[in-house]
């Protein structure tokens, strides 16, 4: 009782944050793939037909219809498609989402990665712990961090802890052990790590 009340005391400031968040994480101080400072980067969407098209479908909600869109040849579509899924939330597009992970595409992955967390699918969750295990963009580890969170049981949350992460994404690990939290889901180990990181 006393480690399960001392974990909600730890977390109880990174939940006011949460609540502050929207529904994409910004991760300023991570390598950013364009010269977008804060949010999604930028892909040009307001000069691009086909990138407007892929919202069109998302505004119509055609989770179906946009699952096509991650295996265009352009990856700025790709990514768009799979950003409109993660507002859409269509399960039957998991499996593509999930191959989507190993996108040549940076930006795709990190897309893939969000709209994965989105669906808050637990099937996804050993899939993203893999990528995040090898990827190397700080973008795309935040987002996986972030995804895993929303999606991962206390076995996910404990393989996250031991995951080896760069500084610039170690605020994402201690936010997604807030959401492990809010889904009441918690372990010993967790309050280790957020004890050590604050008195870092």
């Amino acid at each position: 009782m006393f480690k399960r009340r001392t974990a909600l005391l730890l977390l109880a400031p990174l939940l006011l944050t949460l609540g502050c968040l929207g529904s994409r994480f910004s991760v300023p101080d991570v390598q950013r793939l364009s010269n977008e400072e804060f949010g999604r980067p930028s892909d040009g969407l307001l000069q691009r037909a086909d990138l407007q098209q892929v919202v069109d479908v998302q505004v119509l909600r055609r989770g179906v219809e946009l699952i096509p869109f991650l295996n265009h040849a352009d990856a700025a579509v790709r990514a768009r498609a799979a950003f409109a899924l993660g507002s859409v939330q269509d399960p039957t597009a998991v499996p593509e989402l999930l191959g989507r992970l190993a996108d040549v595409d940076a930006n795709v992955r990190a897309d893939a990665a969000f709209a994965l967390g989105q669906t808050a699918d637990s099937t996804a969750t050993p899939t993203l712990l893999n990528a995040l295990r090898s990827e190397s963009i700080e973008l795309v580890q935040a987002e996986l961090v972030e995804a895993i969170g929303k999606t991962g049981d206390q076995d996910a949350l404990l393989d996250l802890l031991e995951i080896d992460l760069p500084d610039g994404v170690e605020h994402v690990r201690l936010l997604a052990i807030a959401r492990f939290g809010l889904r009441d889901i918690h372990h010993p180990n967790a309050v280790t790590h957020l004890l050590t990181q604050h008195r870092e």
